[in-house]
């Protein structure tokens, strides 16, 4: 789990999901044994957070990703 405070705005948001998951890869390492997935809610969706996901082999979840 982890949390940053960012503005209020879809990119900025984005940007902050996809540093707090870069700073996991450095403790657990993108071989980690298990699959990793990020659940978001629908303003995450944007294709370039999605496809930075699917890039660092993160399985996308919510209610419409």
């Amino acid at each position: 789990m982890a949390a940053e405070a960012s503005l209020a705005a879809a990119d900025a948001e984005a940007e902050a999901g996809i540093k707090m998951l870069d700073g996991f890869w450095s403790t657990a390492g993108p071989g980690a044994e298990s699959a990793i997935t990020l659940g978001a809610d629908t303003g995450y969706q944007q294709e370039r957070f999605v496809e930075a996901l699917r890039k660092r082999k993160v399985a996308p979840t919510s209610a419409s990703m």
